[in-house]
Formats: C-alpha cells, structure tokens, sequence
C-alpha cells in the first residue's frame, strides 16, 4: 500500500502518532472497505489510569470497529488492542483513540448515531436508516445518557448544573397499559427532565427525588410544585423539607371538574328516573369547560342554550358556578386576599349541600398552605404537563415500550438537556485547530 493512501485514510480516521494505518483492503464485491490500523514500533502507551507512558506487553486478539461510510461502502477498522505494562497499575489494556471501551462503534459513528437520535422519531428508524442492529442503536443513547448524567453532576460543564435548580415538579405519566405509571422529576427553572423511576408512590416520589438531586444540591430547593396525591406530598417533606409545597392550580381545577361531573351524572339518573327528563344527556362537554372558553369555541345561539341548560338543571349549575369562581382565587394579586377567598369559597360550597363540592372544601382546607403557596412562588406543573404530551407522542411512535430502562433513556435523551458529546468531541472541541 502506498503512504500517500495511508495518509490519506490515517488524515481522514484522525489517527496520531503511535497509531498507523498499515493496509486498506477494498472489497468490491461485498461493498465493503477494511482499514487495518496497527501501533507503531517502539511506541510507548499511556496507562489508561495514570496516562503515564509505558511500554508495550503484548498485543491482544484482533477486533473490528464499524466506521462512517466511505462512499456508500461499509467501512470497518481491524487492530489488535495492545496491553501496556504499568509500574504502578500492572498489566492494563490500552484505550484506542477511534473507539470507547467495549464498543463496537468508532467515535464518529456514535456521534452520527446520536444526532440522528436527537432528529428521529424512534431508536427503530435510526437502526433501519443505519443497517444496525436496534440494540445497538439503544446502547449508543444508553451510554450518551449515562455520559450526560455524570456531567451534569460535575461543577463544569455547558448543561445547567443541579447546584442552579429552585423549582422542582413532580408528576406521574402512563407507561405501559392499565394502571403502570412512572414518577417524573423536572427542573422548572432549566426546563428539564431530572430524573425518572417506576411506579407513583410515595416511596416512588422520594426515590425520583434522591435520585434527581445529590444530597448537597437538596438545599437548594425553595419549593415543589405537585398535585393533592397524599404520597408525593410525604415524599416530598421528607427528601426536601426546607421547600415550599405548592399544589398546582390546573389540578386543583381538575380535581373541580371531576366533582361537577359527579354532579351531573346524579342528577341525570335523578331527572331521568323521576321525570324522564334527558335534558342532561350529552350535556358534560360544556360543564367541564370555562366559561371564557366557551365564549371563545360557541356562537350567540350556543352560549344561550348553555344558559338556558343551566337555569334547568340548577344542581349542576350550582356546581359548575363554584368551579367557575374557584379559578378567581389564582387572580389574586396578594396571599392576603387569595385567603380570604379561598376561605369564602369553602365556606360556600359547605353550604351548597352537594357532596361532591363538600368533599373539595375539605380537601382544600388540609391542603391550604400549599394552595396559598403559589403566591408567594408563582410555580406550577406546567412544563411537567408539556413534557408529559411529548412523551405520549414518543410512547406511539415507537409503538410503546417494554422495558423501564429504555422508556427513562428516550425521556432523559430527548428532555434531560444532557451534554451527550462523546469524549472524542469534546477533545476535538478542545484542541486548536491548525490555521
């Protein structure tokens, strides 16, 4: 082989002194091209633990590395991995520039990988568009996660660092059918995923939260924003107790709508089976709704039947009428007056006699101080709603997941803002180029 060839391909790999390219082996009839890349003579190997210089022990089995395409021509690279004898660390194999430990993958294809990850729908159109095996491909954003976390934790870096997070979320989302949830953690201030864990219990909650947040960076939360599920409420005291609990308010209006339905459905078994009255019927897409929506989606005719509905079935308005002055309670300008209202709020739906709003302003009296919380934080669960819908849409596009591990690496991959750069990157980041 001539050395112009060699350089050529030795330029193009990024290789450097002790490493050579030795044979280029073109294989026309299988498509395919084969780089051998040998050590040089005489070349001293820096200890994978110490990178001092030391010299060579053997040469281990030979191994092949797939590489980018070199004109539509699969490309592999061949080499024996020497070992180094370490005075301070013994027998060690050495690292390979082009490859990471145990990878089957060189650098620039992990680093093709990966932006095709960051562009695609699903691990599975990668591995199609790429000729891999998918858990290759699955391996490769396993790894970059796994990268990505440790980073975040240093005090270095380009991604946001734990020591900046205040505002913590805290959420559930559906992973596989029937009641299987996971438990999700998101920075409110970096708008990002923290961390995830199965389940949505209380030892969920706390697990996600440890897991989220090392020990030191714990103090630093000023407040949570969750809904009124009683376990993430402890999980919360316990793993963060000096920061605010906030309850979100579109839960709070939530867990309302659910009580005007409730209302509704017992009033239309009432009316049906007394007076035969269907009034109701087909009626429960405009009581979960606002007003202010409505005025936005019905015409004048709409909004006048809707009124005309309400001053029928007066049981169900009284209800719908309480969900609706609730919502002024997020309006307030000051705790102070939120208070009162909160308080003249409970107090009238204790007096509405329907078990269902009863059942509310006792929730809402124990919850108090977290739903008062959110004037002085202005947090809510917002972004954890957000990602939650961009999780649904990664779930269908890959047509659902079997296993926890792989759903948390395509969540962190795609909502971590993880520094998922290989080593290989950020050395060539790091290094001057020639003029």
């Amino acid at each position: 082989m001539s050395n112009e060839l060699a350089s050529h391909y030795a330029l193009l790999l990024g290789l450097a002194a002790p490493w050579v390219v030795r044979q280029v082996d073109l294989q026309m009839a299988q498509r395919r091209v084969v780089i051998e890349v040998a050590l040089a003579k005489g070349a001293k190997l820096p200890c994978p633990q110490c990178q001092k210089p030391c010299s060579l022990y053997d040469q281990g089995e030979e191994r092949t590395w797939r590489h980018l395409d070199t004109m539509q021509f699969e490309t592999q690279l061949r080499a024996r991995v020497p070992r180094c004898s370490c005075q301070e660390h013994g027998v060690k194999s050495a690292e390979v520039p082009w490859a990471g430990k145990n990878s089957r993958l060189t650098w620039l294809l992990t680093e093709f990988v990966l932006a095709l990850l960051r562009l695609s729908e699903s691990v599975e159109a990668v591995a199609e568009f790429t000729g891999l095996d998918w858990h290759t491909v699955q391996a490769v954003q396993a790894k970059a996660v796994e990268r990505g976390l440790q980073r975040r934790a240093q005090p270095e870096g380009d991604a946001p660092q734990l020591a900046q997070v205040e505002h913590l979320g805290l959420d559930e989302k559906s992973f596989r059918r029937g009641q299987d949830y996971v438990s999700i953690a998101c920075d409110l201030n970096n708008r990002r995923v923290l961390e995830v864990v199965p389940e949505r219990t209380q030892s969920a909650g706390r697990a996600v939260l440890e897991k989220a947040l090392p020990q030191a960076q714990r103090v630093n939360v000023q407040a949570i924003a969750i809904d009124l599920a009683e376990g993430y409420v402890q999980a919360a005291r316990a793993v963060l107790p000096q920061a605010a609990i906030v309850h979100d308010r579109f839960h709070l209006e939530r867990y309302l709508s659910r009580a005007v339905d409730v209302v509704r459905r017992e009033e239309q078994k009432r009316a049906l089976r007394e007076e035969g009255d269907e009034s109701l019927k087909g009626s429960r897409w405009f009581w979960l709704r606002k007003f202010v929506t409505l005025k936005k989606i019905l015409d004048e005719d709409g909004l006048r039947a809707f009124a005309a509905l309400r001053q029928a079935s007066k049981v169900v308005g009284r209800a719908w009428q309480r969900k609706e002055i609730f919502g002024a309670l997020f309006l307030q300008p000051t705790r102070a007056m939120a208070e009162r209202v909160l308080e003249r709020w409970c107090r009238s739906a204790e007096r509405s006699r329907l078990q269902p709003m009863l059942a509310a302003a006792r929730s809402f009296r124990r919850h108090r101080e977290g739903i008062l919380a959110f004037f002085e934080h202005h947090i809510t669960t917002a972004l954890c709603e957000g990602f939650n819908a961009v999780i649904e849409t990664m779930k269908k596009n890959a047509r659902g997941f079997r296993r926890f591990d792989h759903f948390r690496a395509r969540i962190l991959f795609r909502l971590g803002k993880l520094d998922l750069r290989t080593p290989a990157a950020i050395l060539r980041s790091s290094t001057p180029q020639p003029a």
